[in-house]
């Protein structure tokens, strides 16, 4: 299955492995954002190191990790330390995850897994303390690891060069729209040449551009260019399936009567 954005193709696997089928994410993610075992896991090493924190102890006892810290704040730091001693943060991680329930899911399985990597990979790097892993974990990103028979989710950027039997192409509401968009926003550093001479600069804002002929000849371009660039990775990602390819269409909005009035439950977006 390919998506344009990682979030979008984590938010995919969750939603397959609800209904019991096996996934895999490529490409790398911040796993200190993955589901709720991330969070929690990030919080845990916050409590660690200042076991007086309240908020991340209320944090944690309301999410997976609750029976881990339910024999109060400053138990549970020493817990931890003593396991970090041990086995460094990989068996601090280990620690902590030992009570949590994975009932088959194989999304919360990988997420434990990753985070696990995340504790090693600290450990192989030198270590340090927990206040170091604390942050090491807040920055980490796991490329992820291919299961057999999984359902494979990735980005239509990683899917280069690869061939499937079967594709499933999801393309978002608004996606070549949000991607010129952007193109826009960024810092994009131009050279052109004016009446007054050549210039290089950074694009300004939308509204600076349009008072300004050579600016908006200059944003036009780059407009241009982000629809070439949207046209590439959508034919990249239409073209990996060898057998089959299934491509999932956002619904289409039905157009409002011209006069129509919104009542106060009415919005533009669905709930």
């Amino acid at each position: 299955m390919l998506t344009r954005t990682n979030d979008l193709a984590h938010e995919g696997a969750e939603l397959l492995s609800q209904e019991g089928l096996r996934v895999a994410v490529e490409g790398k993610k911040s796993v200190a954002d993955e589901g709720p075992l991330g969070p929690a896991c990030l919080l845990a090493a916050r409590l660690a190191v200042d076991p007086s924190d309240g908020l991340a102890a209320r944090g944690l006892g309301s999410g997976m990790l609750a029976p881990a810290v339910a024999g109060g704040a400053e138990r549970f730091a020493f817990r931890s330390l003593a396991d970090f001693a041990n086995g460094g943060a990989e068996g601090m991680v280990r620690g902590w995850l030992g009570g949590v329930s994975l009932a088959g899911d194989a999304f919360l399985g990988e997420t434990a897994g990753s985070l696990v990597r995340a504790g090693r990979a600290f450990d192989r790097s030198g270590g340090g303390s927990v206040r170091e892993f604390h942050r090491f974990l807040a920055e980490y990103q796991d490329p992820g690891a291919t299961l057999r028979g999984a359902v494979q989710l990735m980005t239509m950027h990683k899917a280069k060069g690869l061939e499937f039997d079967l594709a499933i192409v999801v393309l978002e509401r608004g996606g070549g729209r949000s991607l010129k968009l952007d193109a826009t926003k960024g810092q994009h550093l131009r050279v052109g040449e004016g009446s007054q001479g050549r210039w290089v600069m950074e694009l300004p804002s939308q509204n600076v551009c349009d008072a300004v002929p050579e600016l908006s000849a200059e944003m036009e371009r780059v407009r241009q260019e982000s629809s070439l660039a949207n046209l590439c990775l959508h034919y990249v990602a239409m073209t990996r399936a060898k057998r089959a390819l299934f491509v999932i269409l956002p619904p289409v909005k039905e157009p409002k009567p011209r006069g129509a009035k919104k009542g106060k439950g009415d919005s533009d977006g669905e709930a």
